[in-house]
């Protein structure tokens, strides 16, 4: 089992061995001969699908959907049939199940007339009886069985026009102040259809996939609007459709902002002054010396909110392995608030990282409660990569994998210190030296393992501890940045890992030493255990409390 140290509610739990499928297929579908295409749509959408490509005036649609969605869309009652190959019909016309119209090109055992209608009917107007394009098998628009509108091809006007498409605006949205944000369209036309269906489409800017809501139906041009809900401090794009049984049509995409929720002054936490000796001179002094800047932190978590006001100066990109779309999209809040503890900005709000001139990583190789340790090592080989010099995990697992335990090896041979969390398994509390609750890859000896600590100077009852724990750290009610641009306390060990993460910036920065290098990883990693403050005086804390600023003034002097 691979776990996310952070105790946080429920328990965040990712499975080594398997994970969401995010894979998706295209399909074919073909109208119920009852519906009309525009129920075909509704019912791909209904199950996650969207509307890639629309044939023939929607007699069948392709439609992009996630594969488990497939059966549902299947036996949707909208729908005849589905079938895998719905790329295919993009460049030629499905036989049976488009228009009825036959142009005799192939012998298919009718006459010689140009539309098969089962008559002799040479003549060039319209009898009744013959030339009738909609004749044909099929179903859908124009199909024949009474359904859709046939297409007439005699010479005279029989006001049989073709279909028109409505017409639909985006407008701009209002209450963007507001938790809930109105979007806003205008229908400006019907076409040539009696009633047609509107929605909206919304996604965040640098998402792939819309989101639609706010479905109705009109049977007059009018305005429309939907609310949706929007976190703060995100930059969304939506666009307003129409479709009828004539097609479909889209307005262009309007983006708007949402804004900042009101910062606080800031405040550190107390875990951060802890790792300063809860000394403002001590601090200062340090700040003095170095800040961490230029130093690089490999955050491997769940993503981080790039643009939060209190992180957005030192994030410097970062890299997706995991299932979900982007890594600036946090979906647990768990990298987020790990990346603040190592190096949230001095900037007069919220709280302050460790470094707080440190570059942050988001190496995102969690996601929505699952991970695999193949995301994992690959988020590892990219710190290498990269030069990345510090590799923060706030991670663990019940077993070792030789694949991981080799990038491991592979990090630390290239100058990387790798720093991890001791897990969440708890503990005896006995101060005693044989128990062993560490997750891997706490135990793996390439490692920088931290155990946890409460504001009072005991290890945390949830802390994993063990023979291979290094260093003790802050874990418990830290408060620090979440997504939404906001502010939260957290307990666990993986709030523990990031503040010698910090520490290990700082150090790197006084050395001076560019990039990783097997010199500079081994002078910081003897310093943080070296200069550790002993408050336990047990097995449990490893070296002792870490302590930023006995590091620097050690490697400063």
């Amino acid at each position: 089992m691979l776990t996310l140290t952070g105790a946080l509610a429920g328990g965040l739990a990712f499975t080594g061995a398997t994970t969401a499928s995010n894979s998706e297929t295209i399909v074919t579908v073909f109208v119920h001969p009852s519906g009309r295409g525009a129920d075909v749509s509704a019912a791909a959408r209904a199950n996650n699908g969207q509307v890639i490509y629309d044939y023939d005036n929607f007699d069948f649609i392709a439609v992009r959907l996630p594969e488990q969605a497939r059966a549902g869309l299947a036996n949707d009652s909208r729908v005849a049939f589905v079938e895998d190959d719905g790329i295919a019909y993009a460049h030629h016309h499905r036989p049976g199940h488009g228009r009825g119209r036959d142009d005799d090109d192939h012998d298919d055992g009718d006459d010689d007339d140009d539309h098969d209608d089962g008559d002799h009917d040479d003549d060039d107007h319209d009898d009744g009886d013959d030339e009738d394009s909609g004749s044909g098998p099929g179903n859908g628009n124009g199909n024949g069985n009474g359904n859709g509108r046939n297409r007439d091809d005699d010479d005279d006007d029989d006001d049989d026009d073709e279909p028109t498409l409505p017409s639909v605006e985006t407008l701009e949205p209002t209450n963007v102040e507001t938790d809930g944000v109105t979007l806003n369209g205008e229908l400006t036309d019907l076409g040539s259809e009696d009633t047609t269906d509107v929605w909206f489409e919304s996604r965040r800017v640098g998402d792939d996939q819309f989101v639609v809501f706010g479905e109705q139906t009109l049977d007059t041009p009018d305005m429309f609007s939907g609310d949706v809900g929007a976190s703060p401090s995100r930059e969304y794009e939506y666009r307003a459709v129409a479709e009828s049984n004539a097609g479909k049509a889209t307005g262009d995409i309007v983006t708007f902002s949402t804004p900042d929720p009101e910062q606080p002054d800031q405040e550190a936490s107390w875990g951060h002054n802890r790792a300063f000796g809860n000394s403002e001179s001590a601090k200062d002094e340090t700040y003095a010396v170095s800040t961490g800047d230029g130093v690089n932190i490999g955050i491997l978590d769940t993503g981080i909110q790039h643009d939060h006001p209190d992180l957005e100066a030192n994030v410097a990109g970062g890299v997706n392995y995991s299932s979900g779309s982007n890594w600036s999209d946090d979906d647990s809040g768990h990298g987020t608030h790990v990346a603040g503890i190592a190096a949230s900005a001095d900037n007069g709000i919220g709280t302050i990282g460790v470094a707080p001139d440190a570059n942050i990583w988001s190496v995102k190789v969690l996601y929505d409660e699952e991970g695999t340790w193949s995301d994992i090592i690959a988020g590892i080989d990219w710190c290498v990569s990269n030069d990345i010099e510090i590799i923060s995990m706030s991670l663990g697992g019940g077993s070792e994998v030789s694949s991981m335990s080799a990038a491991i090896e592979t990090a630390h041979a290239e100058g990387h210190l790798v720093i991890t969390s001791a897990g969440n398994n708890g503990n005896n509390e006995d101060g005693g030296c044989s128990e062993d609750t560490l997750s891997y890859p706490a135990w793996h000896e390439d490692t920088v393992a931290v155990a946890a600590m409460d504001p009072d100077d005991t290890i945390a009852a949830y802390s994993s501890v063990g023979p291979d724990i290094d260093v003790l750290a802050p874990g418990s009610s830290i408060n620090a940045p979440v997504p939404g641009s906001d502010y939260a306390e957290k307990n666990g060990t993986s709030m523990a890992a990031p503040n010698v993460s910090g520490v290990a910036a700082l150090a790197w920065s006084v050395l001076g030493a560019a990039g990783p290098g097997a010199e500079a990883r081994d002078t910081v990693e003897a310093a943080i255990g070296d200069e550790a403050e002993t408050v336990l005086d047990t097995c449990e804390e490893g070296d002792g409390l870490v302590r930023a600023d006995r590091v620097v003034r050690l490697l400063a002097d």
